[in-house]
């Protein structure tokens, strides 16, 4: 038994995961990553938080709002300055250039947004409603989990059914690892099966 990370209540349910630490270094020329795996970390997600999730998610427009917010955010301060550049500047080229790409970040960020949230909400129609509470404690991980220790920043592969099933290459493009990182985590998440969702 542990507290769910987000409402605090006791629930014996939890995704067992395999920690990532990654370091962002700069060098003379140009910026690299160095990974490492950390630990094994079990996360609880009550049962009604992760159905929460789960039903808020087949939901594409409500479920990415705070994103779509932000981007249209960026979209409106572009056209905000451009406005404003070519009323009272003359058009200036830098000002005009910075507004054209925050117009464009924008449309481009809420078209993306939309798109990953109306796809997430597909996959969930095809899933078991056990599948479907496991990817709704999975996201709700994913926004709760500590994202950072010191310098490094981290991230958590859930030791599923799903993960076991993967090849080192999914497992590289799916959690953006590096290729030796990927092969050492395919072997520790076999080494290491638990209990968990």
């Amino acid at each position: 038994m542990g507290k769910c990370i987000v409402c605090g209540k006791e629930t014996a349910d939890y995704v067992h995961t395999l920690e990532v630490r990654t370091l962002h270094v700069r060098d003379m020329d140009r910026a690299k990553r160095v990974q490492a795996l950390g630990s094994f970390q079990d996360f609880y997600v009550c049962e009604n938080c992760a159905h929460t999730r789960e039903q808020l998610e087949r939901l594409p427009v409500k479920a990415a709002s705070p994103k779509l917010i932000g981007f249209g955010l960026t979209m409106l301060a572009g056209v905000a300055l451009l406005t404003a550049d070519l009323a009272y500047l003359g058009g200036d080229r830098v000002f005009f250039l910075l507004a054209l790409a925050a117009i464009a970040c924008g449309i481009l960020g809420l078209i993306q947004t939309l798109s990953d949230a109306r796809e997430r909400s597909r996959g969930l129609g095809t899933m078991t409603p056990e599948q479907a509470r496991l990817e709704g404690a999975l996201s709700l991980i994913r926004d709760y989990a500590p994202k950072k220790s010191g310098e490094e920043d981290l991230t958590y592969i859930p030791v599923t059914g799903k993960t076991l099933q993967m090849k080192n290459g999914d497992l590289m493009v799916m959690y953006n690892l590096l290729p030796e990182i990927a092969v050492e985590a395919w072997k520790r998440i076999r080494q290491n099966r638990t209990g968990g969702r």
